[in-house]
């Protein structure tokens, strides 16, 4: 959440296409590229030309797959993709339909009382299986908040810390992630988490099952919080994919750009 989606979505509407290399397998630049998209190398390269450097290039030497798991992410749900940081929020009566219970599922938690949304579950059984089958369990120590709780919690932060340290690391309601309902805190809650074996785990393994991590180490200019290895958002299979192949692993620049050239994206969906 850091260096603002809007800054990132207004370059990805206004910049000039810069060239990429020529697409594999020996495409001609007005070739479609994908057959479920008319789309050629030259409309891709439009569309993702105020992109980083470093991205532009993964896309570009792989843009099949790469457009092979935007269909998937065009196809699902679009709420998992909502942007919520430091300049978009929700209001305070937001609140997902859906929220379950957790203490439904044979899920290991901090707190007998944590909610998430139901479509992310089957995903997260899925993944916490095979987590205790790498001897690594996740326990969940944070899930669900509300606004009024997201409150609370920054009020009483003020409290006992400055704010500009509060801010860097504590969202004001209606800018935390977990109002979501996807968005899910693991173990210590703190940097020490990254050290145990369910730190490490979730590390290689979480993208795998649709989580992506909120804020990576050394991306605070990026989302504007330090970095929090224990915070984890569910996105779907697909675009935590996307992520990882394509945008190095920076949720934050996977979403501005997403909500910048989704829709252009769509448009060039074949029927």
């Amino acid at each position: 959440m850091r260096a603002a989606p809007l800054a990132i979505a207004l370059a990805l509407t206004l910049a000039p296409a810069l060239l990429i290399p020529p697409a594999a397998g020996g495409l001609g630049r007005d070739e479609r590229l994908h057959p479920g998209f008319s789309l050629s190398q030259r409309g891709l390269e439009s569309l993702i030309a105020a992109l980083p450097q470093d991205t532009r290039g993964r896309i570009a030497a792989r843009p099949r797959d790469f457009l092979d798991l935007l269909a998937g992410v065009l196809d699902g749900p679009q709420d998992l993709l909502t942007i919520v940081d430091k300049r978009s929020g929700l209001s305070r009566d937001w609140a997902p339909a859906d929220l379950v219970p957790l203490s439904r599922y044979p899920l290991s938690t901090g707190k007998p009382d944590l909610r998430l949304r139901a479509l992310l579950i089957p995903d997260l059984l899925d993944m916490a299986r095979a987590a205790e089958a790498a001897s690594a369990p996740p326990v969940i120590s944070s899930a669900w908040r509300s606004y009024d709780y997201q409150a609370r919690l920054y009020q009483a932060s003020l409290g006992t810390r400055p704010r500009e340290e509060v801010e860097k690391t504590l969202a004001p309601a209606g800018h935390s992630q977990h109002q979501l309902g996807t968005a899910i805190d693991f173990g210590s809650i703190d940097v020490s988490f990254a050290r145990t074996a369910a730190g490490r785990w979730l590390g290689e393994h979480a993208l795998s099952f649709g989580f992506s991590l909120s804020y990576p180490e050394g991306q605070e200019s990026l989302t504007g919080y330090s970095w929090e290895p224990w915070h984890y958002r569910y996105v779907g299979r697909s675009a935590a994919r996307l992520i990882g192949e394509f945008f190095g692993g920076r949720q934050q620049e996977f979403l501005a750009f997403y909500a910048a050239r989704g829709a252009a994206f769509a448009q060039q969906r074949k029927s």
